[in-house]
């Protein structure tokens, strides 16, 4: 995987992927694209060849594949934050114990 990004950014001038299934979509189609533009600049003009190129390069330069292949994002912990609320969670229970204590006298 490592070695197809490699040659999908260097090669292509594509960008780094989330996953391994974008980073091979993103070289099919670049590979697909490149050959598209060969075939096209071969068998017909050079100015057709050149628009499809453009064409295609617009294209592979959006997100074409929206969400095929992301990975879900991780839950982000903020472990001060919960040790804060487990402190304060300690704290106000022990107030409400409290509290109970001095009503049932």
């Amino acid at each position: 995987m490592w070695a197809i990004e490699q040659i999908d950014i260097h090669l292509f001038g594509s960008t780094p992927r989330a996953s391994d299934i974008r980073i091979l979509l993103s070289c099919g189609f670049n590979i697909g694209a490149t050959c598209a533009f060969y075939a096209l600049m071969v068998h017909s003009s050079v100015l057709n060849g050149l628009l499809l190129a453009c064409g295609l390069a617009w294209i592979s330069s959006h997100n074409i594949f929206v969400n095929i292949g992301l990975i879900k994002p991780f839950k982000v912990i903020n472990e001060k934050l919960l040790e804060q609320k487990e402190y304060a969670d300690i704290v106000f229970s022990s107030r409400n114990s409290d509290n109970q204590q001095d009503n049932g006298n």
